[in-house]
Order: C-alpha cells, then sequence, then structure tokens
C-alpha cells in the first residue's frame, strides 16, 4: 500500500485515491510531506531539514484511519437531477416567451407572425418532447432539453429571422 500525506494541503493519497482529511497540519507540525511504498517511507520537513526514513506506518496510522473512516457521498438521484435540469428548462423558457411577446409583429407577413405562434407553442411544451420524457437523468435531460431548443431556434431563424433572435445569449 503507498501513502502519501500533505499535512499543508489538507490530504491522505492510498494507492492513489486521495481525499481531504481534516486535521493534518496539527497531527504533522512542520511536515511537508509524509511518503510510503508499502515498506518503507520518509518524512519531509517544511523548514528544508533532512529527509527522515520511515521504517513502519505507525508514524501515520492515526491519518490512514482518518481517510479510511470517510465515506463517499451517495451518487446523485438521477430523477431529482431530471427534476432540477427541468425547473431551469423551464426558466429559460419563459425568459424566451417573454422576450417573443415583445418582438413587434404589427406589419409582419402572415409567415413571420406564424412562425412566432409556432415557436411559442413549441416552447410551452418543451417538456412534454418526447426525448425530454424519455430521459432519466440530468445528463440526458439537458441533452434532450437542448435539442429541442436548437430545433425551435432553427425553425424560427428560418421562417422568422428576426424573432430568432430572442435565443441569443441564453443557456442551459
Amino acid at each position: 500500500m503507498r501513502v502519501t500525506i500533505i499535512p499543508v494541503d489538507g490530504v491522505v493519497g492510498v494507492d492513489g485515491a486521495f481525499k481531504q482529511v481534516d486535521g493534518l497540519t496539527a497531527l504533522f507540525p512542520g511536515v511537508h510531506a509524509i511518503q510510503w511504498d508499502g515498506t518503507a517511507g520518509h518524512i519531509e520537513f517544511t523548514d528544508g531539514s533532512p529527509n527522515v526514513t520511515l521504517a513502519d506506518s505507525d508514524v501515520f496510522a492515526e491519518a490512514l484511519a482518518a481517510f479510511h473512516a470517510i465515506v463517499p457521498p451517495p451518487p446523485p438521484d438521477p430523477a431529482s437531477e431530471k427534476v432540477a435540469v427541468l425547473a431551469q428548462a423551464r426558466f429559460v423558457r419563459e425568459t424566451v416567451l417573454n422576450r417573443l411577446t415583445g418582438i413587434q409583429v404589427a406589419g409582419a407577413d402572415a409567415p413571420t407572425i406564424a412562425a412566432i405562434q409556432a415557436a411559442r407553442l413549441s416552447l410551452l411544451n418543451i417538456t412534454a418532447d418526447a426525448g425530454v420524457v424519455a430521459a432519466t437523468d440530468g445528463a440526458s435531460t439537458k441533452t434532450a432539453v437542448m435539442a429541442a431548443w436548437r430545433t425551435i431556434a432553427m425553425t424560427l431563424s428560418t421562417a422568422a429571422p428576426a424573432a430568432a433572435s430572442v435565443f441569443v445569449g441564453l443557456g442551459m
């Protein structure tokens, strides 16, 4: 088992896996690092003193115990991630709808007005898009929402280029 301890950074590494561990500077005052290769090791000091050789791991047993006591957080709940992405999508949707509402359609031709109305309807239904509904977690939901946004924006920019500017500066 390889061990690296860097007290000033509050880090303990075991076989390449590193975790933050509190209280290392108090445990090892004046120590820059402790290195252990499984059978031997050394202590490096912050003041430039020569390294001290270690023959056993008792010196850092407490730090090692603290490392092993740290339990990683549970993985995020995919359903909760999806809810968060949908909330963000709804917020952005409302911003775009408000911008579309503010566009002057007086004097616009029928295809432009129809494109704006179609975009509004698509935006209102974006969370019902088949890809969004089928998504199971935050990442796939975001991908599906972004695909739906692009489709709406491209359709609008083709039919009503002036209206497509409502999407500028928005991101998910």
